[in-house]
């Protein structure tokens, strides 16, 4: 259960550019959830940790906690 704060799922999977590529450029990973003190930072992050791989020191220590899936199964998005 989610009290005061937000969660945003990003995937490669579902829209595709026209030449058959994922709408997230230079992605590294097939899914991302994030859950964040609010919508906006939980939807700017689960973007970009598609392509980072990762959840920076900065994302952490601001509230930010996630999981990743690279194509195998859920992770956590630490290190």
């Amino acid at each position: 259960v989610l009290c005061d704060r937000a969660l945003a799922v990003s995937a490669q999977h579902g829209r595709r550019n026209a030449d058959g590529a994922g709408h997230v450029l230079g992605a590294r990973l097939a899914r991302a959830a994030v859950q964040a003190p609010d919508a906006t930072l939980a939807d700017a992050w689960s973007t970009a940790l598609l392509v980072l791989g990762r959840l920076p020191e900065a994302a952490r220590a601001a509230g930010v906690e996630g999981l990743v899936d690279p194509g195998g199964g859920w992770r956590d998005a630490v290190g």
